[in-house]
């Protein structure tokens, strides 16, 4: 899954801008044609088009928009990219403002920010979960939508959620369970040490399960996540993940997404 610039998802929201923009067209033609004084004076096509519009109006109304509406749905569904890059430059500043390049050296790809909105669906493709969202069921997967920087933008992380806090996995599983924040440091270096007991180590440490991390073996030394909230619980969380095995400060960053949590929540609406 390419989180940031996926060509599909820019494609599918300008067509289906035009798609509404034509079907407005053609409904509100058609009911004017149907309008048209009866001239008999006038040349055959203004008949032709008039006696069309009578007879088969309603029905072209109807499809025009009926197929309207299904391209909002596929607007809604994709998000609008404008909103969306600016979603992404606001992470991209939120990971400068924390991970400080003073502090951390300028290495993006070493120090991210990711938002996870918790949802039925790990992608556009997975037709059982996007059933479950169109049945209006609650959200059980925290899937990544957004991260900062524009390298490490393909993944298929995500993590399940649920009543018990043994059902919620990951850092960011917990943060979302607890509503608050939740922060784990100077984790094994699994780039040094691959070894069972090292995996072993990592997956207590962070609430994941062992095949998780041995099939993909994370780079990350310390995690933050901080939940994101709407009306009635947690939207999604945000995560901040660095290689540096150094505690990620708690002050900065409550601070900043104290300021920033409810905008996000508006924001995503916008486009997720």
């Amino acid at each position: 899954m390419l989180l940031h610039k996926s060509r599909i998802a820019y494609a599918a929201h300008r067509l289906a801008k035009s798609g509404i923009l034509i079907s407005t067209t053609v409904a509100a033609l058609e009911a004017g044609f149907t309008k048209l004084p009866d001239r008999p004076d006038f040349i055959d096509l203004y008949q032709i088009v008039r006696t069309q519009a009578i007879s088969w109006g309603w029905l072209v109304i109807i499809g025009a928009s009926a197929f309207g509406a299904g391209c909002a749905y596929v607007q809604k569904f994709f998000g609008s990219p404008e909103i969306w890059d600016i979603l992404h430059s606001l992470l991209d500043d939120l990971r400068k403002e924390v991970f400080s390049a003073a502090e951390y050296g300028n290495s993006p790809d070493f120090h991210r920010v990711t938002l996870f909105q918790c949802r039925c669906f790990k992608n556009k493709w997975h037709v059982c979960g996007i059933l479950r969202a169109l049945f209006r069921c609650e959200g059980n997967l925290l899937v990544p939508t957004v991260r900062s920087s524009h390298t490490s933008q393909e993944t298929s992380t995500f993590f399940r959620v649920g009543d018990s806090e043994e059902t919620c996995e990951g850092v960011a599983g917990r943060a979302w369970f607890k509503n608050g924040l939740v922060s784990v440091h100077g984790l094994p270096d699994l780039d040094a040490d691959k070894s069972i007991i090292a995996q072993r180590d990592y997956s207590a440490q962070t609430f994941d399960s062992v095949d998780r991390i041995e099939k993909k073996m994370p780079r990350a030394r310390s995690l933050l996540a901080v939940p994101i909230p709407k009306e009635g619980g947690p939207w999604g969380v945000l995560v901040f993940d660095s290689r540096n095995p150094a505690n990620i400060g708690h002050e900065r960053v409550e601070k900043l997404c104290g300021m920033l949590a409810k905008h996000l929540g508006k924001i995503t609406d916008k486009i997720l």
